[in-house]
């Protein structure tokens, strides 16, 4: 089975599509897949939106949990899913499903335990977002892979799949902080711990519904604040 975790805060805008986008793709992979949304008591009636999708959708799940960091979010969904593959998608429609499609079949030719969807791999692309966005995080990416020494074009973006066995290996060692923070601490402990990588490219959409949950200025302050943490860290296990 592949999970698909999904973090949700206000999305009642973008999770009936989101879901159709998901039940679009379910043919075209051999696995079951479950969808599991994790709700952090969205105001906008997320959650109920949701409910009322289990009724069409049999492969939908709801956690709901208080509102908390994406960290907490997205590692109470891990933890709760039952899925040999993990994998997580944003709401807001960010990440065409057909890419998972892809992820999936790189996956199963079983040179990688993690296959990351990479929005700076040749034949990517980013559409809608704005130049001075498009930059900023493509800094804070190559920062990231500098710093940390990743064999990786892109080790910020969450859209990946990978085995259950590396989540379990690496999850006691995570320490939860904020998006994208925590996605690249899941990247660098599964690579120190021997796991074995591999990207696609793929294409990333800016949100057309809805507003972004990222408070930018404090967000790259702890990011960056945290990834000198990991980088002393590196270098003290040398």
């Amino acid at each position: 089975m592949i999970s698909i975790v999904t973090p949700t805060y206000n999305e009642a805008e973008n999770v009936e599509a989101f879901t159709e986008g998901i039940a679009g793709i379910v043919e075209d992979i051999p696995e079951p897949v479950e969808l599991l949304f994790v709700d952090a008591e969205s105001p906008d009636g997320t959650a109920g939106v949701i409910r009322r999708l289990q009724a069409t959708y049999p492969f939908v799940r709801l956690l709901e949990r208080p509102k908390q960091s994406f960290g907490h979010a997205l590692l109470a969904g891990c933890d709760q899913a039952k899925g040999d593959y993990l994998t997580v998608m944003d709401a807001d429609r960010c990440q065409d499903p057909h890419d998972l499609v892809r992820l999936y079949a790189k996956l199963q030719e079983g040179s990688a335990d993690m296959v990351i969807g990479s929005r700076y791999a040749k034949g990517s692309r980013t559409i809608g977002k704005s130049w001075w966005r498009v930059l900023g995080s493509r800094i804070l990416n190559r920062v990231s892979i500098i710093a940390l020494k990743l064999p990786l074009s892109d080790a910020t973006h969450p859209f990946r799949l990978f085995r259950r066995r590396v989540y379990e290996q690496v999850r006691n060692h995570i320490h939860v902080t904020g998006h994208p923070s925590l996605i690249v601490e899941l990247t660098y402990r599964a690579y120190r711990a021997g796991f074995t990588f591999d990207e696609i490219p793929v294409v990333y959409r800016e949100r057309n519904t809805g507003r972004s949950k990222l408070n930018l200025l404090p967000e790259t302050w702890n990011f960056l604040r945290y990834l000198v943490d990991l980088k002393n860290e590196r270098r003290a296990s040398q």
